[in-house]
């Protein structure tokens, strides 16, 4: 993730996700982040997990960008 244009904005050498998704539901079972604007791309997952957000609903979402969280859908595959 560190080459992706987001994060070099920042001068990020290092940034890392591992997002845990249920194959049938769609729904977060979990998150781990690593890096500049983890903090606030967490509570993004927090949220979801929280609401019953599907992975699906935030890959379609609009972010503003170039914003950390615009790297979000990219996290998701």
């Amino acid at each position: 993730m560190a080459g992706w244009k987001v994060y070099a904005i920042h001068g990020d050498p290092i940034a890392r996700a591992k997002v845990i998704v249920d194959r049938t539901t769609g729904r977060f079972l979990g998150a781990h982040l690593y890096g500049h604007g983890a903090g606030e791309n967490i509570q993004l997952f927090a949220l979801a997990m929280r609401f019953g957000i599907t992975a699906d609903d935030l890959r379609r979402s609009v972010y503003g960008y170039p914003t950390l969280a615009s790297a979000l859908p990219h996290m998701l595959g």
